[in-house]
Formats: structure tokens, C-alpha cells, sequence
């Protein structure tokens, strides 16, 4: 199997399944416990946010861990609808913001208004800059940042973004699913949406250690997933020869490691199936909306027809991926798209 749906999920790092497993067996304990072995865990996850805030540059207690991005996000909508904040969506974000029940596409007219904003478009990889949107005289503001497809795989700095919020997910760079980082900048409101529960102390240990090894390990990362972007476009171009496009391309800036590439006539969605059963695993776009059958709204919104997002499939990579399974991998997209072409798909 060629995995290259790495967007959606990372394989857990052994480092992260080496912390998760430490604190199976030794620090199992409540950790909002006051005895010795509830306090072994406490250690565990106030050991788990010096980690973050070094890897993030934030302070620890601005750091809460959640259960998911999606569980992140819904908090912070929810403190802005709690406080009478209007909350500000555009349509190039992820089902998991966009579909929040307080969401809007328009400015709503209120004295405060929350912006969510992506840093790296999960669909296309482009990089955005956060405080890029339409200003309201006598408005105050205060931006949330969804660094789902960012964290892990370029340098983020909390500070120096100047953000009230941020969040990501461990499960897109290698921890292990159930464990997500939301930021909380010193002096902001954030909610409660649920009585406060249990920390999962081992899944707060692997998310710090899966971060802590992509933070050490980010300049190496990028080299290598642009070397395998550069070989998978060349042999693509060269073997499928004309109507292959990636989206965003040449202007975009982009991290290295999510790719967007859109074949003239050939159904993404019949080509992702093609692959999937010749070993090849790649999607459409976001893993929340594989399957309603829609053309991509982020791709849209993004500047495509909706013929063109339909015809649109998403690569990406991650460090364990190979030159050899690239190569591979682009001679089994090219035959595809050859065949698929050759019955009007």
C-alpha cells in the first residue's frame, strides 16, 4: 500500500507511542487526583505543555488540551456566541468550522466580532496570512486560527502571530488520535461547554512528543516533501502529458507537504476509488466530506468551477513516505487517468 492521504492522518510516531505507553504503565493515574499517583500524572501533563509552549511559543497556561480540533473549535465559537460576539467564517474553512451551528459567512452586525481563519488551507496547502480580512471602523476583533493542516509542518509561533486563539490536532502530525492543543492567549475569555473532563494524561503525552519531534525535525521534513513533490509533478506531467493541473499553482505559497492536483476530464472522485484499489490512497479533499457526492466547497471558494474541483484529487505526504513509492505511485495516477479518459469518467 502507498499511503498519501497524510492530510487526513499521520501515522503515530514512535516516539508518541513510546510516551502513550510510559504513561499506560507508570502514570496512569487521575491526574486531577491529589495523591501520589495522581499527581505523577499531573506531572506528566504540566511536563506535556512546557513541551507545546516551547515547540509553539506560548506560555503553558495558555494551553488547554481538547479532544479534537473540531471540539476545540466548537469551544471557541461557543465563548463568542456566549458573550454576544458575532463570528465571522469564510468558506475556504473546514467542515468542522464552517458548519458550527453559530458560524456566518457575513459579517454580522454587532459591536465585536470573531474571525476564524486557516493558516494552511487543508484542501490546496496554501498558507494564509490570519489577520488578511475586511476591518469594521469602531469593531473590536479577536481571531481564531485553525492550524489543523500547519502545526507540524511549518514553524508556528503563537506570539508572534498576535492571535487570540489557535488550535490543531495531533492526529495530522503523528501523535495519536484523541488529542488536540487549543491556544488561549493570556487575558482572553474562553468558555467551558461541558463539565471539565478527565485529561487522557497518555494521549497528552504522545501529541507533546509527536510535536516536539516534527518541531526538531522541520527544516529536514520540508527539504525531503519538496524533493518528493518536484519528482511526483515531473513524472506525472511527463506520463499523463496534457490536462494536468495543480491547483494555485505557480502563485501559491504552500506548505510542502499538501498538493492539489486536478486532471481535465476524469472524475476525482472515480480516480481516488481507481487508486484505492490498486494500493494507491489519496482523497478528494477533507476526510470530513469524502462521499456527499458534492464538488469540494473549499475548492470552490477557492477560485475553481465546480467542474474543476470535481475533477480534483488531494496528495500529501508525509517524512516516511518514499522516493520509490512516489515514482510508483505516478505511474499508477497516470494509467488511471489514461483509462479513465478512454471511457469519458
Amino acid at each position: 500500500m502507498i499511503y498519501l492521504d497524510n492530510a487526513a492522518a499521520t501515522r503515530p510516531l514512535p516516539c508518541a507511542i513510546e510516551a502513550m505507553n510510559a504513561v499506560l504503565n507508570d502514570a496512569w493515574g487521575n491526574p486531577n487526583s491529589g495523591h501520589a499517583m495522581g499527581q505523577i500524572a499531573y506531572g506528566v501533563i504540566e511536563a506535556a505543555k512546557n513541551t507545546v509552549a516551547k515547540c509553539l511559543n506560548c506560555y503553558p497556561d495558555e494551553i488547554i488540551f481538547c479532544g479534537s480540533a473540531s471540539e476545540a473549535a466548537a469551544r471557541v465559537m461557543w465563548t463568542a456566541e456566549y458573550n454576544g460576539v458575532g463570528v465571522d467564517v469564510p468558506a475556504t474553512e473546514h467542515d468542522a468550522v464552517y458548519n458550527l451551528p453559530f458560524a456566518s459567512t457575513t459579517i454580522p452586525p454587532k459591536s465585536e466580532t470573531m474571525y476564524f481563519r486557516m493558516l494552511v488551507n487543508n484542501e490546496t496547502g496554501e498558507i494564509y496570512d490570519p489577520h488578511q480580512h475586511e476591518h469594521r471602523d469602531g469593531c473590536r476583533e479577536s481571531i481564531a486560527v485553525d492550524a489543523t493542516a500547519a502545526v507540524g509542518h511549518i514553524p508556528v509561533d503563537f506570539h508572534a502571530l498576535d492571535v487570540d486563539y489557535l488550535f490543531c490536532d495531533a492526529l495530522k502530525f503523528g501523535g495519536v488520535p484523541g488529542c488536540a492543543i487549543l491556544l488561549v492567549r493570556r487575558g482572553t475569555i474562553i468558555e467551558e461547554i461541558m463539565h471539565s473532563p478527565t485529561p487522557h494524561t497518555a494521549l497528552i503525552a504522545a501529541c507533546a512528543a509527536a510535536l516536539e519531534w516534527n518541531t526538531e525535525h522541520l527544516a529536514e521534513n520540508d527539504r525531503w516533501e519538496r524533493k518528493l513533490f518536484s519528482e511526483l509533478w515531473w513524472t506525472l506531467a511527463a506520463y499523463v502529458r496534457e490536462g494536468i493541473h495543480i491547483n494555485g499553482m505557480p502563485e501559491r505559497n504552500y506548505v510542502p507537504h499538501v498538493h492539489s492536483f486536478r486532471f481535465d476530464g476524469v472524475s476525482g472522485a472515480a480516480l481516488a476509488t481507481m487508486l484505492s484499489n490498486r494500493g494507491v490512497m489519496v482523497s478528494t479533499g477533507a476526510a470530513c466530506s469524502t462521499g456527499d457526492g458534492r464538488p469540494s466547497r473549499v475548492l470552490v471558494s477557492s477560485g475553481l468551477t465546480e467542474q474543476e474541483a470535481s475533477e480534483t484529487i488531494r496528495i500529501t505526504f508525509s517524512h516516511e513516505t518514499t522516493m520509490k513509492e512516489v515514482r510508483e505511485a505516478a505511474q499508477i495516477i497516470g494509467e488511471c487517468v489514461i483509462h479513465l479518459r478512454s471511457l469519458g469518467a
